[in-house]
C-alpha cells in the first residue's frame, strides 16, 4: 500500500519523477573574482586614488551623487569645475577598467541565471511524501545556503572591485550533487 502511495498520486496517475539540476561554471570566475580591478591610468588624480586606495568609494559616490551635487563637491562642499573633474575621473576609470567591470557584471548575471535555473528545477520537484522528502528538503536548503553565500561574495566584489574575493564553487557543486543523489533515490522509489 505504501509503495502504491509513493508511486501514484491521489488521482491514481503515476507521480512524475524528480528532475536533477546541473551547473557548469566557467574557468575564469575564480581568476576574475580574485583579481584586484583597478585603474592603470597614470594621471595625477588616478595616482592619488591609488595611494589612498579609495577608487571604489569614489566610483560609488560619483555614480550616486553626480547629478545631485551640481558644481559643488558632494564630499567637501567646495566649488567644483565639473567638466574638468569629469575628464579627470574618466581618465581614472579607463577602458581596461571598464571592460573588467563589464566582465565582472556579465559573469555575475550568468552565475545568477545558472543558480536560478537550478533552484527552479529543484523547487518544482514536489509531491513525493516518502521518507526521503525530509532528506531532499534539507539537502536543497544546504545547496541554497551555499548558493546565497557565493552570490553575496560576488555582490561584494561588484561593490568593491579593487578588493579580491573568493567563492567556493566546489563546495556548491558538492551540495548540488547531494541533492541530485537524493533525487535519484526518490526516483527509484517512484519507479
Amino acid at each position: 500500500d505504501q509503495l502504491y502511495k509513493t508511486a501514484y498520486q491521489e488521482s491514481g496517475t503515476a507521480m512524475p519523477e524528480y528532475k536533477p539540476a546541473h551547473l557548469q561554471f566557467r574557468d575564469y570566475i575564480d581568476e576574475l573574482l580574485g583579481s584586484s580591478i583597478v585603474s592603470v591610468s597614470d594621471t595625477p588624480y588616478a595616482s592619488l586614488l591609488k595611494r589612498l586606495e579609495n577608487s571604489d568609494w569614489v566610483r560609488y559616490g560619483h555614480d550616486k551623487y553626480q547629478d545631485k551635487a551640481g558644481d559643488v563637491c558632494p564630499y567637501c562642499g567646495q566649488p567644483l569645475d565639473r567638466h574638468h573633474f569629469e575628464e579627470d575621473l574618466a581618465a581614472v576609470f579607463d577602458k581596461r577598467y571598464e571592460q573588467a567591470i563589464q566582465s565582472l557584471n556579465s559573469m555575475c548575471e550568468n552565475y545568477k541565471a545558472q543558480l536560478n535555473t537550478a533552484a527552479l528545477t529543484l523547487q518544482h520537484n514536489t509531491g513525493f511524501t516518502g521518507p526521503l522528502s525530509d532528506e531532499y528538503q534539507s539537502r536543497f536548503d544546504l545547496f541554497m545556503e551555499k548558493a546565497h553565500r557565493n552570490l553575496d561574495a560576488i555582490k561584494a566584489k561588484i561593490a568593491a572591485p579593487a578588493t579580491p574575493a573568493t567563492i567556493d564553487n566546489q563546495d556548491l557543486l558538492d551540495a548540488l550533487q547531494q541533492v541530485n543523489d537524493t533525487v535519484a533515490k526518490i526516483n527509484a522509489e517512484i519507479r
